[in-house]
């Protein structure tokens, strides 16, 4: 797995098993006054190995990822 493909061994399949079977994960995004907002997310870990978020319009984490996308790695 591309996403994953920097971990030790160890930890890559740890990592890749919480992927595949959990529903919910936690979202840090950093607001353009560098503060960092964490909130728990639904996710979907889908066949081309990206992870798939749904949001609603004008939620803070989708307001700080417009502002910093590169912090979204």
């Amino acid at each position: 797995m591309r996403l994953t493909s920097r971990l030790d061994d160890d930890r890559r399949q740890r990592v890749e098993s919480r992927l595949r079977t959990n529903l919910m994960a936690w979202l840090t995004t950093v607001s353009p006054a560098g503060t960092p907002d964490t909130v728990p997310v639904w996710y979907l870990l889908r066949d081309d190995e990206t992870i798939l978020i749904y949001s609603r319009p004008g939620k803070a984490k989708l307001r700080n990822i417009e502002h910093n996308p590169a912090g979204c790695r």
